[in-house]
């Protein structure tokens, strides 16, 4: 296995470009934010094309020698910020979905506590919790035995749901969901406009954000340049980030204006 990375020692600048097949130490304790961003996948990175003529150019110098208090810095691939917004929209989906069934949340039934078999198990565990055509909610029960009592675990929750039993499967229990008034479509609207401005700008709590992700990427930008690569490279890798910024904020904010739109029409 080859690495392509630049390294930087602290002090001063660019120190090399090297290649090894052993294991990577870091002496320096002033640049956290790149011990972070080191990892083993950083071991597959791909060089791109504006950077194979630095790596030629730093490899063939006299400074071909890593030493005490070097840090590892890969290229910052766009394509990482691309997946981690892409499960940003995916999870934000998601609670639009919950916040469209009022008060019943499918998370709350997920993490509902089911005893069966005297064993407790959480009901993602021994079900699924899926919506159908909008106004029911399905709990497709994996083991048949335990059909009743995740039925009574329900029932007993407070949840203010009265699952049923499918005639057509007896595996499912079905959820009718309450029709909405306008005061609680009103309410609606306003959590998913809430959920959008957060998966857009929130700092990241549990689950990353937009701007959280920017963050990453823009630290990882960061290194690149204390390191030395050409403008040119960090510039289009910087340009490249900004621009799957924009467009994924705007996928977010359409999907909140369609669903806010459905609610609100009842």
């Amino acid at each position: 296995m080859i690495v392509r990375s630049l390294f930087v020692r602290p002090a001063f600048g660019v120190r090399m470009l090297y290649k090894t097949t052993a294991p990577i130490r870091f002496f320096s304790t002033t640049l956290a934010v790149a011990k972070k961003q080191v990892s083993a996948k950083q071991t597959r990175i791909k060089v791109g094309r504006e950077a194979v003529s630095e790596f030629n150019k730093i490899k063939n110098s006299k400074k071909s020698t890593p030493q005490e208090g070097d840090v590892l810095v890969p290229i910052y691939e766009p394509s990482e910020f691309k997946t981690a917004a892409e499960n940003v929209v995916e999870r934000f989906g998601k609670r639009v979905q919950e916040l469209r069934l009022g008060k019943a949340d499918l998370s709350v039934l997920n993490r509902l506590r089911v005893t069966a078999h005297k064993e407790k198990y959480q009901l993602d565990e021994i079900a699924q919790v899926t919506t159908r055509g909008g106004r029911q909610i399905l709990v497709s029960v994996y083991d048949p035995d335990m059909v009743s009592d995740v039925q009574k675990a329900i029932i007993s929750a407070s949840l203010n749901m009265n699952p049923i039993i499918d005639s057509a499967n007896r595996q499912n229990l079905l959820i009718p969901i309450p029709a909405a008034t306008a005061e609680t479509r009103k309410a609606t609207a306003t959590a998913i406009k809430e959920a959008a401005l957060d998966a857009r700008t929130g700092t990241g709590g549990k689950f990353s954000t937009l701007s959280s992700e920017r963050e990453r990427a823009m630290d990882s930008i960061r290194m690149m340049q204390q390191a030395s690569y050409s403008k040119d490279v960090v510039k289009t890798i910087q340009t490249k980030v900004e621009a799957l910024n924009k467009e994924y904020a705007a996928k977010i904010q359409k999907l909140a204006d369609a669903a806010v739109a459905t609610v609100m029409k009842g």
